[in-house]
C-alpha cells in the first residue's frame, strides 16, 4: 500500500499517521519512504541499541545525514516491535539539547521535528496507557503540544485530543471524533467511548 501523506512545508517532512490492525493488536503506527542509501550505513554497524543512536547523533551533528534522514532512522526502529518499546529511546534521542539546538536552525527542519516529537510521544503515552494509565496522560498531553507547534493536520490533533479525553475518564465529544479523517483512528476513538460508557472507566488497553 502506498504511504498516505499530509501537506507540510516544503512537502518533505509529511507524515502518515495510520493503524496496521494485526494480533496481537499493535499500537499506532506509520507508513514512510525508507531510504535504502541511509539504512544501509547502519545495517553492518553494531547492534547495541546505545551504538546505533550514538552513530545517528554523531553522524547528524557532522553533517554526514539530514534530519530527514535521522526520522527515517527514528521510524524504522520505532516500528521493529509491536509495542514500540524504542520508542521510549527515541524520545531521549529527540530531547538531546545537541540535537534540537542543531534542528532548530532550519524552520523547516524545526517544524518536522516538532511533528514527529509529537508522534514519539504518542507512542510512548501508548505502552504507559497499556499498563498505568494515570501516567500516560503527561505524554499525550505533550504529543498534542508538539503537534500543535508542529502545525499538524487537523485530524491528526483531534485523535490525540480525543485520546486524553478518554484518559481523563470523560466522553470524547462526537464533533472530535467526526474531525478525524483517517477511518482506523476514527475507530478507536469510537470503541473507546464505547468501553468507557460499558464500564464507567477507562482501559485503554482493552479498549483499544
Amino acid at each position: 500500500m502506498k504511504p498516505d501523506t499530509q501537506a507540510s512545508p516544503g512537502g518533505s517532512w509529511a507524515i502518515s499517521l495510520v493503524v496496521e490492525r494485526r494480533f496481537p493488536k499493535p499500537l499506532v503506527g506509520v507508513r514512510f519512504l525508507h531510504r535504502p542509501h541511509m539504512i544501509e550505513r547502519y545495517k553492518n554497524k553494531e547492534n547495541s541499541k546505545e551504538d546505533i543512536y550514538h552513530s545517528l547523533k554523531k553522524d547528524f551533528i557532522n553533517g554526514q545525514i539530514t534530519f530527514l534522514e535521522v526520522r527515517d532512522r527514528l521510524l524504522e526502529l520505532d516500528q521493529n516491535t509491536l509495542d514500540r518499546e524504542n520508542s521510549d529511546k527515541n524520545l531521549d534521542f529527540l530531547n538531546d539539547p545537541e540535537i534540537l539546538n542543531l534542528v532548530s536552525q532550519s524552520k523547516e527542519n524545526l517544524t518536522g521535528y516538532y511533528r514527529f516529537l509529537s508522534f514519539t510521544e504518542f507512542h510512548v503515552g501508548q505502552r504507559l496507557a497499556m499498563g498505568k494509565i494515570e501516567d500516560a496522560s503527561l505524554h499525550f498531553r505533550e504529543s498534542l503540544k508538539n503537534a500543535r507547534l508542529g502545525e499538524s493536520d487537523e485530524s491528526w490533533c483531534s485523535y490525540v485530543e480525543g485520546t486524553i479525553i478518554y484518559i481523563e475518564g470523560n466522553q470524547i465529544p462526537e464533533d472530535v471524533i467526526e474531525k478525524v479523517k483517517e477511518e482506523p483512528n476514527k475507530n478507536i476513538l469510537v470503541r473507546l467511548n464505547k468501553g468507557l460508557k460499558e464500564r464507567g472507566f477507562p482501559d485503554y488497553k482493552l479498549d483499544y
